[in-house]
């Protein structure tokens, strides 16, 4: 049974898991992109549930997030080849 180009490659050829791994700064750590909005979907049910303070501290976790991978995206060098 044959399930055509893509089945047939070998491991080697593809992506490594690190590459998959969400953005991994200099140090070491890593921040992941969906963070902030998985805080802000936290914040709207904690604002449903009737629970405003919870809300707020989601709010300010997902701003704080957003801040952190904007210094990390900003001061990235750019690799453009032309």
């Amino acid at each position: 049974m044959s399930f055509g180009v893509g089945a047939r490659c070998s491991i080697g050829r593809l992506t490594p898991l690190r590459d998959a791994l969400p953005y991994r700064e200099k140090s070491g750590h890593f921040t992941m992109m969906s963070t902030p909005f998985f805080a802000l979907f936290a914040a709207f049910i904690c604002l449903f549930a009737n629970r405003r303070l919870a809300a707020l501290m989601f709010w300010a976790v997902s701003v704080l997030c957003l801040l952190v991978l904007f210094r990390l995206h900003a001061t990235d060098p750019l690799n453009i080849v032309l």
